[in-house]
């Protein structure tokens, strides 16, 4: 089965497809246009199996579909938007949600990446300390009849640094997955991202044309597994009995009150998804910012950490010179 496209890929296509759309040229030529220069060589393969469908007769939603690149989601979206004549609509706002989602992953393993590394290169520091420089002291203090840390000591040290780089390695490999990103799905920078997130999403659908219930049915989907899978299953649940979604929202604890009055002027002035990818640029922020402040934490962690292995090791050393300085002394 072929590999989806990454959501830089998509929005980067949806765009582009878009666009030419707009400029009156027809689906076929757009895809025919766009393939002969191709951004990356999974882009190149789809363009050329969308062309090919299209070729075929086949209806723009069912040749993404036959692509196998393109998740259920946006092909649903497609079908929408092919069925109420908004395809380019759709595809515009496909790209800005995938941009969105991009930016975010983007900025969460950017944000991540140096203090593993730092994880790395404190591991490798001491594994260089354990390998090369314990032996020549542990051979000085045998030969001056003073015990040292010895080999246990060294082995230990050993042990601690290359479990201290494996770990490191591994988080970098993992963190480019999505297993990997719901490990910040949790406290305020996840609850920020799981809210703009939600915000993107319902913006996307409202302006492809999808009424408010139905898309805030798929956002409460969308958001399984999130810090918001409970409170936006029981907004939706409230809105089912009456509430106002704009109160709904607020009450479920789904959005605070200040971006539920941001919400609320988007709706009484008929700009909903508007007022939705504000709240979107809003939360994403406030990820980022919660995100760096928990990072910064952890950094001083890690510097902590570092100054009292280093300490230890340094202990480890000269205690025994400070003994046998003062056996001499006496």
């Amino acid at each position: 089965m072929p590999k989806e496209l990454s959501c830089e890929e998509r929005s980067v296509l949806s765009w582009e497809l878009a666009r030419l759309c707009r400029a009156g040229l027809s689906w076929q030529d757009s895809v025919a246009l766009l393939s002969q220069r191709p951004a990356t060589p999974a882009l190149g393969e789809t363009l050329a199996q969308l062309g090919h469908a299209l070729e075929e007769g086949q209806s723009v939603a069912r040749a993404f579909a036959q692509t196998g690149r393109f998740p259920s989601e946006y092909l649903r979206q497609l079908e929408v938007g092919q069925t109420s004549g908004r395809l380019d609509q759709v595809l515009e706002a496909l790209a800005a949600y995938d941009q969105r989602e991009s930016e975010t992953s983007s900025a969460l393993r950017q944000a991540v990446t140096y203090p593993l590394t730092m994880i790395a290169l404190i591991g490798g520091i001491f594994f260089f300390l354990g390998w090369k420089v314990l032996p020549i002291f542990n051979s000085v203090f045998a030969q001056l009849g003073v015990s040292g840390p010895g080999e246990g000591g060294r082995l230990a040290i050993l042990a601690g640094s290359v479990a201290c780089v494996a770990l490191a390695l591994f988080l970098l490999v993992w963190l480019r997955t999505g297993r990997g990103m719901a490990l910040f799905g949790r406290g305020a920078a996840g609850l920020s991202a799981a809210r703009a997130r939600f915000a993107s999403a319902l913006a996307m659908l409202l302006q492809s044309g999808t009424s408010l219930d139905e898309a805030m049915e798929r956002c409460t989907a969308m958001m399984a597994g999130t810090p918001l899978q409970g409170p936006a299953a029981a907004c939706q649940a409230a809105m089912l009995q009456g509430e106002d979604f704009d109160r709904a929202v607020v009450s479920t604890g789904l959005l605070d009150s200040f971006l539920g009055g941001l919400l609320a002027a988007g709706l009484r002035s008929g700009g909903l998804p508007e007022a939705m990818e504000e709240i979107a640029r809003r939360c994403s922020a406030q990820a980022q910012e919660k995100l760096t402040a928990n990072l910064g934490r952890f950094e001083y962690a890690l510097v902590l950490f570092l100054c009292g292995a280093v300490a230890a090791i340094l202990l480890s050393v000269m205690l025994p010179l400070v003994g046998m300085l003062s056996a001499l002394g006496g």
